[in-house]
């Protein structure tokens, strides 16, 4: 086999990887990955560099950030358990919200179904909706307070 066809283009590796071209730039750039070089500066890949880019692939595939999966592979082995543990959490709570926004469409969806009146145009008079937002403060605009110049 020669040696020129174990090494694969930008295009196939991040196909193979199921990742697009786009995404191994990025991971290049962050250091992630340091493909070879061609004579005339083209970026291959050969089998170490898929394997450094399949870890990368594999970690956000986890829903893990750059910044993590940098540190992960940087060598410091005791940040993948509490990357794992912070991410873990933060499934947990979206999960959560998730549950609770599905709570909100079937209740909505009854009332739909039983032809009940839906005021969309009041926000708060939709099932589990709340009245304002939890944080209120005033912006600095340019003009007055009634919005007129």
């Amino acid at each position: 086999m020669p040696e020129s066809a174990r090494y694969l283009s930008p295009s196939e590796a991040a196909r193979r990887l199921g990742v697009s071209a786009k995404a191994l730039r990025l991971y290049e750039q962050r250091g992630l990955v340091v493909p070879g070089r061609t004579a005339a500066g083209w970026r291959t890949y050969g089998p170490a560099d898929m394997s450094s880019a399949s870890e990368v692939v594999a970690l956000r595939s986890l829903g893990l950030s750059l910044l993590d999966v940098a540190q992960i592979l940087g060598g410091d082995s005791r940040s993948l358990g509490p990357a794992l543990a912070a991410h873990q959490t933060l499934l947990e709570s979206r999960i959560a919200e998730l549950v609770e926004a599905v709570k909100r469409v079937g209740k909505l969806r009854r009332v739909v179904r039983d032809e009940q009146a839906v005021p969309l145009a009041r926000p708060s008079s939709l099932p589990g909706s709340f009245d304002g937002p939890a944080v209120a403060f005033a912006l600095p605009w340019p003009w007055g307070a009634n919005g007129s110049s």
